[in-house]
C-alpha cells in the first residue's frame, strides 16, 4: 500500500513508513490517533499493535476514498457512461504504458528539461541593462 501511495504522495508515504519503525513511546509522542488516518477508525492513540492497520487504512483513504469521485468520472469518461467496456482494449497494454498515458512522465532528466526551452540571444534592452 505504501509503494502505491509513494507514486501519488511520496512525502506522506515516507512519513507513514517511518511510523512503522517507531516504539510505542515514540508513537505516543507523535500524538497521532487512528482517526487521523481514516475517519472510520476510532480515536485511539497509535501503538505498535495498531500502526500497521492505521497506515493501510490511510493509504486506502488517500488512494481510493478521497479520489472516488475523480476515479468514477475517469471510468465514466473511458466507458462512455458505462456503455463501453474497455477491458479488452486496455488489457493488451502494460501497466507502465497505462500509467504513462494517465499520469505523464514521472521524472525527466536535466537535458530533457533544457530541451523544452529555446535558448536564443537575449533582447538588446536586457543586454544593455545587464551589461552582457
Amino acid at each position: 500500500a505504501l509503494q502505491l501511495l509513494a507514486n501519488a504522495d511520496p512525502i506522506i508515504a515516507q512519513s507513514w513508513s517511518n511510523l512503522l519503525h517507531l516504539s510505542d513511546d515514540q508513537l505516543a509522542a507523535t500524538t497521532l490517533t487512528l482517526d487521523a488516518f481514516d475517519d472510520a477508525l476510532p480515536d485511539d492513540t497509535l501503538s505498535r499493535a495498531n500502526v500497521s492497520r492505521a497506515v493501510v487504512a490511510g493509504c486506502r483513504r488517500k488512494l481510493l476514498t478521497d479520489r472516488r469521485a475523480s476515479l468514477a468520472a475517469l471510468r465514466d469518461g473511458f466507458t462512455l457512461g458505462g456503455k463501453l467496456d474497455l477491458g479488452l482494449q486496455l488489457a493488451q497494454h502494460r501497466n507502465a504504458d497505462l500509467a504513462l498515458l494517465l499520469q505523464g512522465k514521472a521524472a525527466i532528466s536535466a537535458q530533457e528539461m533544457l530541451d523544452c526551452f529555446e535558448w536564443g540571444e537575449p533582447p538588446a534592452e536586457c543586454a544593455a541593462a545587464g551589461g552582457y
